[in-house]
């Protein structure tokens, strides 16, 4: 990986970090040798870029697939004629057939005039359809069609996140190539050469690239976006405490070596800024909500003194977390990480300690039975249901999946919490 160039237009300088940072060579993406291996040998092997195939790339967000069409499109004609020989559209904004039939299939079949060939450049031109997975069934149809008719003057690179959303006929025309999310290894390597770049204090702190990876979950472009916007709150913190530290020096408060006058120092990313700018929800929520699920079924009936076993206590947390404008889907998310992490190294793990226990004693088929209910919630969240009535009904649904050993624990562990304050 090479870094951006220093001259430039200003676009380009004062870009997001994700574009101005973006690799612009195939073998400069990151952890995907398999795939940057075979597309450098396919354009610069015996038999030449002419014998391209359609291709279809397809895996996780964020780990390289549009980078790859475009790096790839660049090594192919060259960096002043590329624009002029490549269309780049995001099919999840014009998926409809009628994208297929007017810009695909006019583009597809204009032919390549000698004047725009350099030497070596192959006789066609390129689409790069992002997010192919998004069109319409018809669209699919018709894009098969369209790449039979011009394959000879124009190749397809299909970019998609779920490939068993694309059409088998449209799918066997391409050679497909598949994207991993990047391991944390890979995604620190990185993180630390843009940040070097960027003014941010290198290394970064392993608890902020803890959070980094724990949000990203192996997409770069996430992590390369959340770094960006918590290295401004940072910068902006810091700023308020160097400011405080010269209005001290100037009015002789002393502190005079704590800030040179010239000297701007780097920006130290801090692991709270981090999952605020990301919008994680706060361990002990997900904490809470695992011991609101844990304490219901019969426990009312078996400790009815337990504040936790009444449903009243799940009314109050669920109107809270509501109110507090914190997105319900996160917090899911994060219940269903808790739930299927049996180790130290889980999201959320690491600062819910408090409840190892309680974790440890859900056996699988409970756990089996609230990812259910989770799924159940997620999905009436994504077509639109209400969030307190969500939250309500899958907290309702795992209490009555409570077995009665795991409501003893929660209510022995209620009962002992203020006993251990008061000592």
């Amino acid at each position: 990986w090479r870094p951006p160039p220093q001259s430039g237009s200003s676009v380009r300088r004062h870009a997001p970090w994700v574009e101005k940072h973006r690799p612009r060579d195939i073998g400069e993406v990151a952890h995907q040798a398999a795939v940057t291996a075979a597309l450098t040998s396919a354009v610069s092997g015996s038999a030449g870029a002419a014998s391209m195939p359609h291709l279809l790339f397809y895996g996780p967000p964020g780990t390289g697939k549009t980078t790859c069409a475009l790096a790839l499109c660049r090594q192919l004609f060259g960096t002043a004629a590329w624009h002029s020989r490549v269309l780049e559209l995001n099919a999840s904004d014009e998926r409809g057939i009628g994208v297929v039939r007017n810009q695909v299939k006019n583009f597809a079949s204009q032919a390549v005039g000698t004047a725009e060939t350099h030497a070596g450049a192959p006789p066609f031109k390129v689409i790069i359809l992002d997010e192919c997975d998004a069109m319409t069934e018809d669209a699919q149809h018709a894009l098969r069609r369209t790449m039979e008719l011009f394959s000879k003057s124009t190749r397809f690179v299909l970019c998609c996140n779920y490939i068993s959303r694309v059409i088998d006929p449209l799918a066997s025309r391409c050679a497909k190539f598949r994207f991993e999310p990047l391991p944390v290894e890979a995604m620190t390597r990185r993180l630390e050469d843009i940040a070097r770049l960027e003014g941010v204090h290198t290394p970064i702190a392993p608890e902020a690239l803890e959070a980094l990876s724990i949000v990203a979950q192996g997409d770069m472009r996430r992590a390369i976006t959340t770094m960006q916007s918590a290295s401004m709150v940072c910068a902006a913190k810091q700023q308020g405490v160097d400011g405080a530290r010269k209005r001290r020096r100037e009015d002789g408060g002393g502190d005079d070596d704590a800030m040179e006058e010239d000297v701007v120092p780097p920006i130290i990313l801090d692991r709270e800024v981090i999952m605020e700018v990301a919008g994680r929800v706060e361990d002990t929520t997900v904490a809470q909500l695992i011991r609101l699920c844990a304490a219901g079924g019969e426990a009312a009936k078996d400790a009815p003194s337990s504040s936790l076993a009444r449903f009243d206590a799940v009314q109050t947390f669920a109107n809270m977390y509501v109110s507090s404008g914190q997105p319900m889907p996160q917090l899911v998310s994060q219940f269903v990480d808790a739930l299927i992490s049996s180790d130290t190294n889980a999201p959320s793990a690491s600062n819910m300690s408090e409840i190892g226990d309680v974790l440890a004693a859900i056996d699988d088929p409970t756990k089996a039975k609230w990812l259910g209910h989770c799924s159940v919630a997620d999905a009436g969240l994504v077509t639109g249901g209400d969030e307190l009535l969500s939250l309500l009904s899958l907290v309702a649904s795992c209490r009555e999946d409570s077995p009665k050993g795991l409501r003893t624990l929660v209510a022995d562990a209620a009962a002992a919490a203020p006993t251990a304050a008061a000592s």
